[in-house]
């Protein structure tokens, strides 16, 4: 194969693979690494206040950020837990509004002796 034949295939593949990077998740909602670095900062912020105020309850919540929008889920033992966790993100700063899937553990039954 030629020099000019290699170049031209190569021309093409890079074509092509410009193209499927750029089409790759048409409709996806993308971030920049400026928003991925601001949201990772929240996302920080939010554990540590956290932590902070409810280190009992921390480690059983998990937070994801994405556009400044905060998701919570886990666990914890009462709705007064679930609506102070929300409590504490919202007034993290940098959050523009907390999406609450925490659940509300079940009690244990009582078992008889």
């Amino acid at each position: 194969m030629g020099q000019s034949k290699w170049r031209q295939r190569a021309a093409h593949f890079a074509c092509l693979a410009a193209l499927i990077g750029l089409t790759g998740c048409v409709g996806c909602p993308t971030r920049g690494p400026i928003q991925y670095t601001s949201d990772t900062l929240t996302t920080h912020r939010v554990h540590a206040a956290l932590k902070e105020k409810y280190p009992h309850v921390q480690p059983a919540i998990y937070v994801k950020t994405f556009d400044h929008v905060v998701s919570l889920s886990g666990a914890v033992n009462s709705p007064e837990e679930k609506e102070q966790v929300v409590a504490a993100a919202q007034r993290v700063s940098g959050v523009r509004a907390v999406l609450d899937y925490i659940q509300i553990k079940k009690p244990a039954p009582e078992q008889k002796t």
